[in-house]
């Protein structure tokens, strides 16, 4: 069985080994940008992403015994200012990167689905948000 942080853990190494979308959150080829598990520390410039465990399940009978899904929200968060398109070219990057992706934790593989559910950017006082849900699915080596 797998363990939801080894999860996070492979999902994070996956999405910063990428330098476009690093380069989109404050980073640059080799450094990772604003990309956080569960919260982002306080103050922290904008954009970033947060991402973080919505549920996780064993997969229906149909599958093998030792398949997961994991359902991942990443929440991108720009400030106002920069206007929705800027929170937009975020969303194109992650979903460059992740969409029909595969990645490995120890002893797993893990694929990544396209997205289930996207929603905005909405405006708040001071930022625009856009959640993508996507099912990541893990399978035994």
């Amino acid at each position: 069985m797998y363990e939801l942080v080894k999860v996070a853990e492979g999902l994070y190494s996956h999405m910063t080994g990428d330098a476009d979308f690093n380069t989109a959150l404050g980073g640059d080829a080799s450094t990772a940008g604003r990309f956080y598990y569960g919260q982002a520390p306080e103050d922290t410039a904008y954009p970033y992403v947060i991402f973080f465990a919505v549920d996780n399940r064993d997969e229906t009978p149909t599958m093998s015994e030792s398949s997961y899904a994991v359902s991942v929200q990443f929440s991108i968060v720009e400030e106002a200012a920069a206007g929705p398109r800027a929170c937009l070219d975020v969303a194109d990057k992650l979903r460059s990167r992740l969409n029909r992706s595969t990645f490995g934790i120890t002893d797993h593989t893990m694929m990544a689905a396209t997205v289930e559910i996207e929603r905005g950017p909405v405006l708040d006082d001071r930022t625009y948000l856009q959640t993508c849900d996507y099912l990541i699915r893990g399978f035994e080596d």
